[in-house]
C-alpha cells in the first residue's frame, strides 16, 4: 500500500505498477542453453500505462557481482521488455528468454525483477522504479551435467487433482537436473505394473514418497494396492541400505492431517513439507541438495 501511494504521488496521481508474480525457479542448465523467466504485473494506478521490466542476475555467493541482463543489448532487443497499454486493474503476463553470458558458467545464480517507467529504456529525464522483488533462487549453470541421477516417485492415486500435483512435481524435479520416473509417463499399456514398481524401486538413485493420509494408511497396512505392494519393495530396500544411505528414500508430505506424517517403517527420518506454496523454491532447493549428496 505504501509503495502504491508513493508511486501515485510521484506520477501525478496517474501511474502505479506492482509485481504480482515472478518465477525464478531453481534448476540446472547447461552452458549455452537459455533461461526463461516470467512474471505478472498489475496496473494499480488510475490511467492506462506502459512499463519496462528489468531483470538482474547475480552469483549466489558473490552478491556484489550483479548485472542487468539488458546492459549490452541493442535498443531493439531492449524494446521487447516494454509492456504497453495496461488498463487500470489489468494484470499482464510476460516472459523473457535469456542467453546467459559465458563468464557466469558453473555458478549458482539468483534473479531479481524490477519494474520501471519507459524513461529507463529510452534515456529519458525521469527514470522511476515502481516495484521490485527480493532475490529469488535461480539456476545453476554447468558445463557438463553428465548422466542425471534417477528419481522414482511413489504416490497414491487419491484424486485427479492429486495425480496432477504429483505430475507437476515430477516436472519441477526434472528441471532440477534429475531423470524422473513416474507411472503417469513411464508405465505403458501392457506393462506389468508390479515389475515396473519393483524394478524402479531397486534401481533408482532416489525414491520420493508423496505422503498423504491415504498413502500412509496403505503403506502401513500393506494393503493389496499399488502403494501397499510398492511399500513392500521400498521398505525392503530401505532396511537393506547402510544407515548413511537411507536418505536416498525421502518423504515429501502433502495434505497430511495425522500426527505422524510418514509411513512407520521410516522411523524418525525427516521429511520435506510441500503442503502449500510457502517457500516452495527454497524447499525444492533443499530437496535437490539432499539428493545430490548420493
Amino acid at each position: 500500500f505504501r509503495r502504491r501511494v508513493k508511486n501515485l504521488l510521484s506520477c501525478q496521481l496517474r501511474w502505479s505498477f506492482s509485481i504480482v508474480e515472478f518465477r525464478g525457479e531453481p534448476g540446472v542448465i547447461k552452458l549455452g542453453e537459455t533461461l526463461r523467466l516470467s512474471g505478472k504485473v498489475k496496473n494499480d494506478g488510475f490511467a492506462i500505462g506502459t512499463f519496462y521490466f528489468r531483470i538482474l542476475i547475480r552469483e549466489s555467493y558473490s552478491p556484489r557481482d550483479k548485472f542487468a541482463i539488458d546492459t549490452h543489448w541493442p535498443e531493439i532487443r531492449k524494446d521487447s521488455m516494454r509492456v504497453v497499454d495496461l488498463e487500470p486493474k489489468e494484470i499482464r503476463s510476460f516472459y523473457e528468454d535469456i542467453e546467459l553470458p559465458l563468464e557466469i558458467s558453473t555458478k549458482h545464480l539468483t534473479c531479481k525483477l524490477e519494474i520501471w517507467n519507459p524513461h529507463l529504456l529510452y534515456g529519458g529525464p525521469s527514470p522511476y522504479m515502481f516495484d521490485e522483488t527480493n532475490w529469488l533462487e535461480g539456476p545453476e549453470i554447468v558445463t557438463d551435467i553428465g548422466k542425471p541421477k534417477t528419481v522414482f516417485i511413489s504416490y497414491s492415486h487419491d484424486s485427479e487433482e492429486h495425480k496432477e500435483w504429483c505430475l507437476e512435481l515430477s516436472y519441477k524435479i526434472k528441471r532440477l537436473g534429475f531423470q524422473v520416473i513416474i507411472d503417469q509417463i513411464d508405465l505403458y499399456a501392457g506393462d506389468d505394473s508390479i515389475h515396473f514398481m519393483e524394478k524402479h524401486v531397486w534401481k533408482a538413485d532416489h525414491i520420493l514418497l508423496i505422503c498423504t493420509d491415504k498413502f500412509n494408511t496403505k503403506a502401513n497396512e500393506r494393503t493389496a494396492s499399488g502403494v501397499g505392494t510398492e511399500t513392500i519393495f521400498t521398505a525392503d530396500r530401505f532396511h537393506s541400505m547402510p544407515p548413511d544411505q537411507r536418505s536416498r528414500v525421502i518423504a515429501v508430505v502433502r495434505n497430511c492431517s495425522a500426527d505422524r506424517k510418514t509411513p512407520l517403517y521410516l522411523g524418525s527420518t525427516t521429511y520435506v513439507d510441500l503442503s502449500d506454496h510457502v517457500n516452495e523454491a527454497e524447499k525444492l532447493g533443499d530437496l535437490r541438495r539432499s539428493m545430490e549428496r548420493h
